[in-house]
């Protein structure tokens, strides 16, 4: 993270850069760390894969969970109750696609597990 925010305060136009970048949040901070010292430890990178053909089969992508092989549906898969366990099982550390209403039940279960709740504000109410 100090590696991180280092090179965000060296470098001022990063920011300017991903301002008008379509879906930056998908890309921001990874393309930080695939340009840094600590590319070389990135699990599931498909450019070091050896056999592509199965990591393309596999969910697992950049230490992100992303459903990319259901059947029938809008890819990738928003994820639901019916992926706790394979999310669980994974070594992923991020996970993608989540709807507020689709996952909701995911979501609740996910946040029960971890102990943590939706996210609350740190902002004073005005008195």
């Amino acid at each position: 993270m100090a590696y991180i925010l280092g090179i965000l305060k060296s470098n001022r136009k990063y920011y300017s850069f991903f301002k008008y970048t379509l879906c930056p949040d998908e890309i921001f901070f990874h393309s930080i760390v695939k340009h840094s010292p600590f590319a070389p430890r990135i699990t599931h990178d498909f450019e070091t894969a050896v056999h592509r053909p199965e990591y393309f089969l596999s969910n697992e992508h950049g230490c992100r969970y992303i459903d990319w092989n259901a059947k029938a549906t809008t890819l990738p898969k928003t994820l639901d109750l019916q992926d706790l366990d394979r999310l669980l099982g994974s070594t992923c550390l991020f996970a993608r696609k989540f709807d507020q209403q689709r996952s909701a039940d995911l979501i609740t279960t996910l946040e029960s597990r971890f102990h943590c709740g939706p996210a609350e504000t740190s902002e004073k109410q005005p008195t």
